[in-house]
């Protein structure tokens, strides 16, 4: 049998899902998005579309919800605003976007404007393109996108609910940054900001790429200056010597580690590839039992405690299926197959009792999270038509790549929780596409998210990671005595009042005070009195819980 990068040249291992596909159906291709920021919209996912002159939509990608306006109106493209509109005469409706100024000077065939707002019902940002804006609970409204002030930064503004500028927020309201075309920033849920910073971890002249790391050992693919073609794997554990995996005279690519147990892909020429361990502790490969590895291909294997994660590619039919294998039981789970041109699936990662996969048709590029206990996959929502490369955390959580329609085009790092919404964690560089990413829990609670960047005009790889993962503080308050304990595991102060938890997580804390106290609040207004508090972690924050002596 043949092996699959022979025959799709190496387009599921080291290639970009979404190029292949995008260059192998051109009738299935879409108009690019103009990447003007009056021509994008943000729908109910923070997903980026194409937004045309005429367009009503106007909508945000960092609160909680969008809104399409039924009037027709016209923009213009040079004078970002925030505007709030009175949606009936019962409920206001707070919007933000990049939008512009209105032919109509009083708005009138969108909306009725609320002039109580800002300033005669609008305000003017200093933040000159690319705005996203988000709604604290409090009402009130940060917005980011470049800094007129700082040619080509990033900058962050705070506006209260009535549209004045929040002067407790750094410099009157403002902040800027150094990043130069990161335009995404993570609000928290008590207004803080974060932006994740991409980190080099193999930046090498080499090509690398499939990354996997786990309790301090990092494995990866590279190939030589003397043979740029051939692919071996390595792996080190911190800054120690790296160790040649994959036996001599074959090739490889990575997998996923557990403990000192490395799984990986190997294979030889044009022939079918198997699906190896690696030992840490004794230095030895060795195979998997006949229900993994058969006369086919198998390739891309991760593994968490007793699951083994991989694909099998049948090259007579063009069939490519997704399975799941019980170390323990030997028992085979199928989690999704599909055969013919331009269609395949394709494995993520296993983490915990979550797997992630993929799938490619002509329809579009899908992710999928399937839960091992009941056995169940659930689609994520698709805004666009390419969402590729998934991986997943213990928690459920799902991270993977969205695109637009050719390599380097619109590529988007995105994380989306059990239950939604999405977020955008970081914007690649036009002309830079990502790979096979992997997902790495680490005992101090923080996630390091492993990924290639993809240069499309040079061919090169290197690895880089961002860590998503915030740290909450709590603290306690007044003359009286009680306890603050979290529904995550972690936080009971007590004596535990910090702990790192992996972004979007949301954590519940609830108060309980000692006998002869009462709980007199939290430190964030929306809580209130409330004894049980939840707070979505998309960056750091602190909260504090006051009890006084019972009167």
């Amino acid at each position: 049998m043949t092996n699959v990068l022979a025959v799709l040249g190496g387009i599921l291992l080291i290639g970009s899902v979404a190029h292949w596909v995008f260059t192998a159906i051109p009738s299935r291709r879409l108009a690019r998005p103009d990447s003007s920021p009056s021509s994008r919209r943000h729908d109910t996912e923070g997903a980026t579309e194409a937004m045309r002159s005429g367009d009503s939509v106007i909508g945000r990608s960092m609160g909680r919800t969008s809104m399409a306006l039924s009037s027709t109106v016209e923009l213009n493209k040079t004078d970002p605003k925030l505007v709030r509109f009175r949606a009936n005469p019962t409920a206001a409706l707070l919007l933000a976007w990049l939008i512009a100024t209105f032919a109509s000077p009083d708005f009138a065939r969108a909306r009725t404007l609320d002039r109580t707002f800002g300033e005669d019902g609008k305000i003017t940002s200093d933040l000159t393109s690319n705005l996203d804006a988000a709604f604290q609970p409090d009402g009130r409204i940060e917005a980011a996108g470049l800094a007129a002030a700082k040619r080509g930064g990033f900058g962050v503004a705070r506006y209260n609910a009535n549209g004045t500028r929040g002067t407790t927020f750094r410099q009157d309201g403002r902040m800027t940054t150094d990043f130069t075309w990161n335009k995404h920033a993570a609000m928290g849920s008590r207004g803080t900001v974060s932006t994740p910073t991409p980190i080099p971890v193999k930046t090498s002249p080499l090509d690398e790429f499939t990354p996997t790391a786990d309790r301090g050992w990092f494995s990866w693919a590279q190939n030589s200056r003397a043979h740029p073609r051939h692919y071996d794997v390595f792996a080190s554990k911190t800054s120690g010597t790296k160790i040649k995996i994959n036996a001599r005279g074959t090739e490889g690519a990575g997998g996923g580690i557990d403990g000192n147990l490395l799984v990986y892909y190997q294979y030889k020429g044009r022939r079918a590839g198997d699906v190896l361990k690696f030992n840490f502790r004794t230095r030895q490969r060795s195979r998997f039992p006949n229900r993994v590895n058969t006369r086919y291909d198998e390739f891309h294997p991760t593994i968490s405690g007793k699951w083994l994660l991989f694909t099998r590619y049948i090259d007579k039919t063009r069939t490519t299926k997704v399975f799941l294998y019980n170390t323990a039981t030997r028992a085979l789970r199928s989690l999704g197959a599909d055969s013919g041109r331009s269609r395949y699936v394709y494995s993520g990662q296993v983490n915990g009792d979550y797997a992630a996969w993929a799938r490619v048709s002509p329809a579009g590029l899908d992710v999928f999270r399937y839960h091992i206990p009941t056995r169940s996959n659930v689609r994520i929502p698709r805004p666009v038509f390419a969402q590729y490369e998934p991986v997943v955390s213990s928690g459920g959580t799902m991270y993977f790549i969205r695109s637009g329609q050719a390599c380097g085009d619109l590529v988007e790092l995105v994380r989306y929780p059990v239950g939604g919404p999405a977020s955008v964690l970081y914007d690649f560089p036009d002309g830079v596409d990502s790979g096979f990413m992997y997902a790495d829990e680490r005992s101090d609670g923080s996630l390091h998210l492993f990924y290639p960047e993809r240069d499309c005009l040079r061919e090169r790889w290197n690895i880089y990671k961002v860590v998503d993962s915030y740290v909450l503080d709590v603290s306690k308050d007044g003359t009286g005595t009680g306890t603050v304990a979290s529904d995550q595991t972690g936080i009971s102060c007590g004596d535990d009042c910090s702990e790192t938890y992996h972004g979007g997580v949301n954590v519940t804390l609830t108060a309980t005070p000692d006998t002869g106290s009462e709980f007199k609040g939290w430190s964030d207004p929306t809580c209130g009195t409330d004894l049980s508090c939840a707070v979505i972690i998309d960056a750091d924050e602190s909260m504090t819980a006051t009890f006084d002596v019972a009167s």
